[in-house]
């Protein structure tokens, strides 16, 4: 008998507490890339890594570079790497 696979996503969203200006996090452990949209959180970004990526309603929309994001937690500061800089995405 043939098993079948299980599609599951999980999406959950995080709003911030502090007085921090910052617009709340979307979190999706299904995503293919990370994504940004705040240039000034990448601890470093290499903008000679250009592309497109191609979001949910089927649209493409241009990535203009790549990198690490420094995130400040309750627990200190995390890195994300690999980070896309996607400065139109919503």
């Amino acid at each position: 008998m043939e098993q079948q696979e299980k599609e599951q996503l999980f999406v959950a969203t995080c709003f911030a507490t502090s007085n921090s200006s910052s617009d709340p996090w979307l979190i999706d452990s299904g995503c293919t890339n990370h994504m940004m949209n705040d240039q000034t959180l990448f601890k470093e970004l290499d903008k000679t890594i250009v592309s497109k990526v191609k979001i949910g309603n089927g649209d493409f929309i241009s990535v203009k570079g790549k990198r690490t994001v420094a995130i400040e937690s309750l627990t200190g500061l995390k890195h994300i790497s690999n980070v896309l800089y996607v400065p139109d995405i919503h």
